[in-house]
Parts: C-alpha cells; sequence; structure tokens
C-alpha cells in the first residue's frame, strides 16, 4: 500500500493535528525528539503559523541542523537531552542521520547501530517538567525505542495537552487505552503513530 502524506509529517499526522487547533491563533508545542524540525515534523506546520515550544534533541550533529532551522522564529527552547527513565549518562546510538538513533541498545541491534563512544545526558519526564514546564497544547513523542517508557511517564491529567501524537512502536493497544482512559479521542492511527485530541 501507498504511503499518504501530508504536510511535513511522515503520514497523515499533520492534518489531524491541525484540525484539531481550527481555532487556535497561537499555542505552546512540545516536540520530544525533534530531529531537525522539518524532516517529518509533527510541529513545524504549528511553528510557522505563529506556535513556539520546547524542542527535545539529543543528537549533537542534529542539534545544528534544528538550530538552524528554526531561528527565524522566536521563544523556542532547546533542550539538548534524551528522555528516558533516569536522569543519567547514556551511550547514544549514532545512526548518521537516518533518524533511528537511540539511547535503546535493544532499538540499535535492530537497525545494525554500533556505539561509537558518544554520550548523552538523559532526563525522565519529572525533570522536563522542572525544565519546561507542562503547559503544553500539544505533545509530540517520538524517542526511538522508548516511546512506552516516556509515554507512561507522564501524569496526563496534569500535562492536559488539547492533542497528543506518539509513535506506539509495538504498544498501540496499551497506548490507545491509555488515552481514552485519559478522555482522549483517536483521530488517527498511521502504521507508526496514534494521534488523539481531547474530548
Amino acid at each position: 500500500m501507498q504511503r499518504q502524506r501530508h504536510g511535513y509529517t511522515q503520514n497523515m499526522e499533520e492534518k489531524y493535528i491541525t484540525e484539531a487547533f481550527i481555532d487556535f491563533n497561537t499555542g505552546r508545542f512540545l516536540d520530544i525528539g525533534a530531529y531537525d524540525g522539518i524532516t517529518f515534523s509533527s510541529t513545524r506546520k504549528l511553528l510557522e503559523s505563529g506556535w513556539s515550544g520546547v524542542y527535545v534533541e539529543p543528537d549533537p550533529a542534529i542539534l545544528v541542523k534544528l538550530k538552524e532551522n528554526i531561528k527565524d522564529f522566536s521563544n523556542n527552547q532547546i533542550l539538548d537531552v534524551a528522555l528516558g527513565i533516569n536522569n543519567s549518562r547514556m551511550p547514544w546510538f549514532d545512526s548518521h542521520g537516518d533518524m533511528v538513533g537511540s539511547i535503546s541498545s535493544d532499538h540499535a541491534k535492530k537497525w545494525e547501530i554500533k556505539h561509537e563512544g558518544r554520550f548523552v545526558e538523559v532526563i525522565n519526564v519529572e525533570e522536563l517538567k522542572k525544565r519546561a514546564g507542562c503547559n503544553f497544547d500539544f505533545i509530540n513523542i517520538d524517542v526511538e525505542g522508548i516511546n512506552w517508557e516516556v509515554f507512561t511517564q507522564f501524569d496526563w491529567a496534569l500535562w492536559n495537552p488539547k492533542c497528543i501524537c506518539v509513535e506506539y512502536d509495538s504498544k498501540k493497544k496499551e497506548i490507545t487505552e491509555i488515552l481514552i482512559k485519559n478522555n482522549y479521542k483517536i483521530v488517527y492511527i498511521s502504521a507508526e503513530n496514534i494521534v488523539a485530541i481531547k474530548k
């Protein structure tokens, strides 16, 4: 089956995300695993529409591109960290631009990525809240190999974004159930992502 795309996103995610904010002149997003801020980005269209946000991206090489790609937009923050379970430093498995770099050794084995001696700072969601707050209208989670571990750290009643996009890996059913339990409606599921909107 041929992949359908809309705008910047990998599939049709952007269509459903922007429709969720049709009445918003501006807003604030959190982009976890932002990559370069353009390629397969779930937040770029929002940024171009006047939004601002917080980008979380640990890859030192990609950070250079991310900074360049958002330099003409104001009120944005970049956290050069990875999201994980514990606050620590961990090996970074660098995919050299293939968008599958990760702190997960299992994920690295899957994609045959070797550790080349680089380490990155890792923070958990509680530390993220201290550094960036929790007042976001849209949250995107795309952290290769550990989306479930990151997603389940969020207290969704506290963070309470209007819209969430999350890469589900092998946990589509489990993530869907948590979102529905927290009063979200699933509006789109692709081969990689779930988009949900607060009812």
